[in-house]
Parts: C-alpha cells; sequence; structure tokens
C-alpha cells in the first residue's frame, strides 16, 4: 500500500557548510518544524518545538530503509507502563525507512518494524499538541525484536 506523500505548510531550504548534504526545513506550524539533513547515502531527523532546541530523533540509512534511534533509559523511558515512546507524526509520514534500530545506554538492541509501532504502540494523553503524540511500546513488547550479540555486526 503506497503513502501519501505528508502535507507541509512550508518549506525552507537552507545551504549547509558540510560537503555533499543539504538541510531543509518542513514547517509544521508557524513555530516548529521538521529539520532533515540528508545526503545520498544518509538523512538526520530533528525536531524543532518553539522555545526548545532541535532535538535529534534518528539517522536513516537509505540503503537499508533504517532509522536508527538511540535511548538513554534514565531519561526516555516512561517509568509508569515501562515503555520507549516514538513520535507519531514522524512514523506515519515515514517514505525513507520501513524499520527502526533501537539501542540504549544499557547494551540492549532491537530492530522493530514501524508497522508494528504504529498498530501496537499506545498514545498517552499527556501530549499537547498533534505533531508531538507518541506511541509508547513496553519493553516486554519489544523483546520479540531483540537483537542478539551473535547476530549484531551493526551495534
Amino acid at each position: 500500500m503506497a503513502k501519501e506523500a505528508p502535507k507541509f505548510k512550508k518549506i525552507k531550504k537552507v545551504k549547509s557548510k558540510d560537503a555533499g548534504f543539504v538541510i531543509r526545513q518542513f514547517f509544521i506550524d508557524d513555530d516548529n518544524y521538521l529539520q532533515i539533513k540528508s545526503n545520498d547515502k544518509l538523512i538526520h531527523l530533528k525536531l524543532k518545538l518553539k522555545g526548545d532546541k532541535p532535538r535529534l530523533i534518528g539517522t536513516v540509512t537509505k540503503s537499508t530503509r533504517t532509522i536508527v534511534m538511540t535511548r538513554k533509559r534514565g531519561v526516555h523511558l516512561h517509568r509508569i507502563s515501562n515503555s520507549y515512546g516514538f513520535n507519531d507524526y514522524v512514523l506515519r509520514n515515514a517514505f525513507t525507512f520501513d524499520m527502526i534500530r533501537l539501542s540504549d545506554d544499557l547494551g540492549n538492541h532491537w530492530k522493530i518494524p514501524v508497522e508494528y509501532v504504529l498498530t501496537e504502540g499506545k498514545y498517552l494523553h499527556f501530549q499537547t499538541q498533534g505533531f508531538e503524540l507518541q506511541r509508547f511500546v513496553k519493553l516486554e513488547q519489544l523483546e520479540q525484536f531483540r537483537v542478539g550479540t551473535a547476530e549484531n555486526r551493526r551495534f
């Protein structure tokens, strides 16, 4: 099933000083945007919310159609539900990746299909804006996608 292209308000192209990288800003509304820094192999995704510095969401490897995300368990784990959050807006509008390679600071590694997060992830209702919505997936659910040390060449 082909996805429709996301509809953004405005696009602002910015020239990068890094050789081979192009930076684009996709404005979600007047104050918030996604910053996409890309070349022919990689895409770096950052989310800039009003009043905050840009936050790195992940890095997409175009050849494997995979986004690499890292988490610090003490900061990113939602303790009440024992789950990690994934930005719903980015996952719903993902055209360049199908898999998530997630790792945390405790040495855990998972390879998760994006579709699984979208179907099995649960919303927690403490966010105020639609593009900030996150889908949370419990650590117990992630166990089925754990990458073992024998098969773990990339981490």
